[in-house]
């Protein structure tokens, strides 16, 4: 924490306005001068879906926590792989502070990504990481708060393959490739964008404990 948020938050539990001063450093500090653009207005938005144990949950279900959150699908050959190490990189690298956040995984192929599926995808990551599925219009809706892009592009079959009808066809999808922080509150916070140094685990680590540093110094107030 720099020390002009560590000056502000002495003023804050000083003087008895911690609302509005701690709101302040929530969302209007900067924590590195090389944030990308969109994370001076990051998305975060409501959904409802279900988790790889089969439980149905929804944004509401990790209040209190920061979340960390990726879309993708379990198919993905290396974009989404990379994200999710990355992540749980970052949750290893945050020790106990870890247990301020969720880490989670939205696939964006609810097709072939069921629980069953995503939860033997998920947990060869992290075990504290969180896949989620749901409906084709519960996946969209859950896309549309995060302004994630995604499609479907059907892949060519081999000469010799079975082309009949009731043969699965095969498909990738290209889909947004940024990783979404979100408050305790589900308000967000920062968008790491894959591809740019804003997506390694130390930056997200940076980012993270900026912000669990100043809920914790909010519960100590509270005592």
């Amino acid at each position: 924490m720099s020390k002009m948020a560590m000056a502000i938050l002495a003023i804050v539990f000083g003087t008895g306005l911690a609302g509005g001063a701690v709101s302040y450093l929530l969302y209007s500090e900067p924590v590195a001068e090389k944030i990308d653009p969109i994370t001076m207005n990051p998305p975060s938005g409501p959904f409802t879906l279900t988790d790889h144990t089969g439980r149905q949950v929804t944004d509401e279900t990790y209040r209190g926590k920061l979340m960390l959150i990726a879309f993708g699908y379990t198919y993905c050959p290396d974009v989404c792989p990379t994200g999710l190490q990355a992540m749980s990189t970052s949750m290893d690298m945050l020790g106990e502070q870890a247990d301020w956040v969720q880490p989670i995984f939205i696939t964006i192929d609810p097709a072939r990504d069921d629980a069953d599926v995503m939860k033997d995808y998920v947990e060869a990551f992290h075990p504290r990481l969180v896949g989620l599925t749901g409906t084709a219009n519960q996946i969209a809706m859950a896309a549309e708060g995060y302004r994630v892009y995604y499609n479907k592009t059907m892949l060519p079959k081999d000469d010799g393959e079975d082309k009949s009808a009731d043969v699965e066809e095969d498909y990738s999808m290209g889909h947004t490739t940024s990783i979404y922080l979100v408050g305790v509150d589900g308000r967000g916070l920062a968008v790491f964008n894959f591809g740019m140094a804003t997506t390694s685990a130390e930056v997200m680590v940076d980012r993270m404990r900026h912000f669990i540093n100043i809920q914790e110094a909010l519960d100590r107030a509270k005592k």
